[in-house]
């Protein structure tokens, strides 16, 4: 796109508009460049649509892996200069969400599923707990969202306690139980296959949004003239 440049930050990917909307892209951005000397005013809206656009998508996904932690759909950022705007994530997991693909255990023998919603959420990994709350499990019934299976797992070691409130004579209420031992909390899988659904993508709504901004900005710069 002469004179002016959108890229994608993380997906490792080149998104191009059909032959026709790319040249009338092209076109108008090279027009507004002709009488002046940034494309910003234009770039910084296009990229803020894109970024909505990509927050909706993604609230709008299946969930069949139970509700998603919104992680991603925050982490959306844009960065702009005179030029060029990116739209996208540093997450590491960014790509393989737009794009699909398979994960396996760096090392190690698995990969760790937060099962409780709280838990996915909080981004909260088995590295983040004590190690003597939870257990090995070779074979228990898991269940995410739409999917349940029979598999290892870390379970909760201990019932997790919150005190009772105060009697009116002074003396500390029952304990109640807010957390069941035997609770799975961490799936363990040898590996997941991640089915691709865009996210970021240059929308025909996009390319319209753009050609209109191109157009209020080249009349602006020529003083209202045609």
């Amino acid at each position: 796109m002469a004179g002016a440049l959108l890229t994608f930050m993380t997906v490792p990917m080149v998104i191009t508009p059909n032959p026709r909307d790319l040249a009338e892209l092209r076109a108008g951005f090279e027009r507004v460049m002709s009488v002046s000397k940034t494309a910003r005013p234009v770039l910084g809206p296009l990229g803020l649509f894109i970024r909505r656009e990509a927050q909706r998508a993604l609230r709008s996904r299946p969930k069949d892996w139970g509700a998603p932690s919104g992680r991603l759909s925050r982490s959306l950022a844009i960065r702009l200069d005179e030029f060029s705007v990116q739209v996208g994530s540093n997450l590491v997991y960014a790509a393989i969400q737009q794009v699909g693909g398979e994960v396996k255990p760096k090392s190690g023998k698995y990969l760790a599923i937060p099962v409780p919603a709280d838990l996915r959420r909080r981004g909260v990994w088995p590295r983040d707990l004590p190690r003597d709350s939870m257990q090995f499990k070779p074979a228990e019934k898991i269940r995410i969202g739409s999917r349940s299976w029979i598999g290892p797992a870390l379970v909760r070691k201990e019932n997790v306690t919150r005190p009772g409130k105060t009697k009116k004579d002074g003396t500390p209420g029952k304990e109640r139980i807010v957390k069941a031992a035997g609770e799975v909390m961490f799936a363990l899988v040898k590996r997941v296959r991640i089915r691709g659904r865009e996210y970021l993508v240059l929308s025909s709504e996009a390319k319209r949004f753009a050609m209109v901004r191109l157009e209020a900005e080249y009349r602006k710069a020529v003083g209202g003239r045609s």
